[in-house]
Order: structure tokens, then sequence, then C-alpha cells
């Protein structure tokens, strides 16, 4: 399975204005950043660049450029180059991304502790988890829990 950062395209995507990234898992999360960006690959091989991105979402809670560039046998340097020549976006871009989009998917999927979140999905801090939350999905976790918990099945 491919990871798919892509505008949305049906009915139920366009009505909530979402992008979707999908994972080995199954799940698949609406990411909005409030700049309105998103990850497309525009450049370069895009099948390697879709393993690359496969790769940083399903293991962003630990992912680092340094791991990721060793383990597809490129420089970190090049590879930062070719994410950000391929997609529009740097790597720690990339990454935030992947981290947000999981922590969607766990508020609005799962009865799981907001404080438990971060965690889970790689950050150290609630209190930055929540700053970089609002600042990409424009609500607080909790908020886009209460407006989101209905409209993506529950596990």
């Amino acid at each position: 399975m491919k990871v798919k950062f892509q505008e949305g395209k049906n009915r139920y995507e366009n009505r909530f204005g979402y992008d979707v990234i999908s994972g080995d898992d199954g799940s698949q999360c609406r990411v909005t950043s409030t700049s309105g960006n998103m990850v497309k690959v525009s450049s370069g091989n895009p099948e390697k660049m879709n393993e690359i991105l496969k790769y940083i979402y399903d293991r962003h809670a630990t992912a680092s450029l340094e791991g990721v560039a060793a383990h597809f046998h490129y420089s970190p340097q090049h590879l930062s180059k070719l994410i950000l020549e391929s997609t529009g976006f740097s790597f720690i871009r990339i990454l935030q991304k992947a981290k947000i989009a999981r922590a969607c998917f766990l508020l609005a999927t799962t009865k799981m502790k907001i404080c438990d979140i971060p965690g889970s999905v790689g950050y150290d801090s609630l209190l930055y988890f929540n700053r970089i939350f609002k600042k990409e999905m424009g609500v607080t976790p909790s908020r886009y829990r209460s407006l989101y918990v209905n409209h993506i099945p529950r596990q």
C-alpha cells in the first residue's frame, strides 16, 4: 500500500475539506493545515518517494533523517534534498504531518486519553504537541475530537 498524501477526492473528503494520509494499518486520516499545504510527489521517482514517505509515516514516532537515509542508502543531506525537491516540504515538515495525521486518527477513532496521544505519536511534551496541533489543524486536540469523533468509524 502506498502512502497517499493527496487532496480529498470523494464526496466525504470534499465535504470536510481535508487531505488524506493512509497507513499500513488501514488507517486514513484527514490532514488539513492552516496554510492549506499538502504533500504531493511532483518530481523524481514517484514510486521511490512514495516508499520513503510510507516508511516515514509508518515510523513517525521514532523516525529521524539519519535513520531513514541509512535505511534507503542515502546520505542525510541527499535524502533531505530529494524529499524537498520531490514534495516541496522538508523532512521535518513531512514528519510533523505524519505525527499530526496519526494523532488525528487516534483522536477520532479511539478513546485514548488526549494526554497519552503525544507520546504515542512521537512528541515528548503535551504543551508542544498542543501548540503544533492547533497550528496545523486550527483547533485544539479536544475540540478536534468533539468535532470529528462521529465522522470516522471507531476501531
